[in-house]
Parts: C-alpha cells; sequence; structure tokens
C-alpha cells in the first residue's frame, strides 16, 4: 500500500521546492503521485524510485527530462514500411496507413496527445487507418476510457500491434470495463487467447491488414453490401 504520509511529505517538498517553476509542470509531477495507474506495483515503484531522489534535491529538471522521454510518436506509412511521412504531409500518398507508438508509461497529458492523433487520423482521407504500435508497462487511467471511445467509434479499421510479449498498455483499446482496465496485468499471449488483442506477427502485418480491411469497406460501400 502507498503511505499516505509518504505522499504528502513528496507533495509538501514539491511545493516548496518548485513553487517558483511552471506550474503545469509542477501539477504533472503531482499527478503522478496521486492519480489513479494501471501498472504493476513493481514498475510503479521502479518509476517513483526514479523521481523521489530528483524531487528531494529540486531537480525538476531532471525530472522534466524523463517524462519527456515517453512521448506518443506517429507517422504515416505504405505496406512494406518503405517511407514515413507526417500525418499532416501534404505529399501523403492515398491509403496511407498511420502508426501511433505507445511506448514506455502512458501519462495522462500523452493520452491527450493520443486523442489529437487519432482525430488527424479520422480527418485526413488519405489515411485509411491506423496501427496502434503499444509495448509499456502501463500507465494513468485519466483520459484512457475517451481514447478507448474514439477508437471503438472509429469508422476506419485500427490494429493493435504489440511489440512485447509482457506489454502491458493494454486497456487504451479496451472496453474500461474490462478487468484489465482495472489493473489487472495479461501478457501478451494470453491477451491474444482471450481476444483483447490482434495476433501479429510483424508491424508490417498490421499495416497491411489495416490496408485490406479498408478496401473491404470500400467496396462494401461502393456496392451498398
Amino acid at each position: 500500500m502507498r503511505s499516505c504520509r509518504f505522499l504528502s511529505v513528496l507533495l509538501y517538498l514539491l511545493y516548496r521546492r518548485f513553487l517558483c517553476r511552471k506550474k503545469e509542470n509542477v501539477d504533472k509531477i503531482q499527478e503522478i503521485f496521486t492519480a489513479p495507474w494501471a501498472i504493476a506495483d513493481n514498475d510503479y515503484y521502479r518509476l517513483l524510485s526514479l523521481l523521489v531522489p530528483c524531487v528531494a534535491a529540486g531537480n525538476l529538471d531532471a525530472i522534466e527530462k524523463r517524462l519527456d522521454n515517453n512521448k506518443i510518436t506517429a507517422y504515416a506509412t505504405t505496406p512494406y514500411l518503405a517511407n514515413r511521412w507526417e500525418l499532416d504531409d501534404e505529399t501523403l500518398p492515398a491509403d496511407s496507413v498511420a502508426v501511433i507508438i505507445l511506448e514506455g508509461t502512458l501519462y495522462s497529458w500523452e493520452t491527450y496527445r493520443l486523442e489529437k492523433q487519432l482525430r488527424d487520423v479520422f480527418d485526413n482521407p488519405k489515411i485509411c487507418g491506423a496501427v496502434l504500435w503499444i509495448n509499456g508497462p502501463g500507465g494513468m487511467v485519466a483520459h484512457v476510457d475517451l481514447a478507448a471511445k474514439m477508437i471503438a467509434e472509429s469508422s476506419k479499421p485500427i490494429a493493435t500491434y504489440v511489440a512485447d510479449a509482457i506489454s502491458r498498455n493494454l486497456g487504451i483499446a479496451y472496453d474500461p470495463e474490462l478487468p484489465l482496465f482495472r489493473g489487472q496485468i495479461f501478457t501478451g499471449d494470453v491477451a491474444v487467447a482471450n481476444g483483447y488483442i490482434d495476433q501479429f506477427g510483424t508491424l508490417e502485418d498490421a499495416v497491411k491488414w489495416v490496408l485490406a480491411q479498408a478496401t473491404v469497406r470500400k467496396v462494401n460501400e461502393m456496392y451498398n453490401i
């Protein structure tokens, strides 16, 4: 169990040492100690072991640098992964597939970034779908339900590719009522067996699947099937 006294001391240190720093950054650090998490205990405590000494020393720069290492990135590509484009690139070929990479600890402010990237995918007629490339230990619960709703209601096909057999950033793609979302940990194999994630041998397989699904949907719309 996380000690309330321990948290109180940390928050007091945050207030005293970082009072003159940018409020947004201090709020992020404070959220790490107070927000609900869907992550294994050992992964959470490993994160704290890296951050607490920085808090005690008043080294906000080191904390910001570490948090910036976990950014959700995205690019557009085509089958065989020969080239990459920014999602808003005007030279983007038709029927491109977006690859959204969720690597490392998932923070709530990065989930906002995911939501924006999903909107970019949905709004760009040259992008036919997306692959969520997931590789991380899990993260904050906040806003994940909104991203999951966007994915569930998407008119474009979205595949889930798990790069690591023990990746736990799986709740992002699924109903928050699932046991998984409540913090229970599934390995990649178990998640595949239960139908929580798509089973692809490679990222290229996932990209090809999205393109195939998008093609089928276009044909169905063309012939009113």
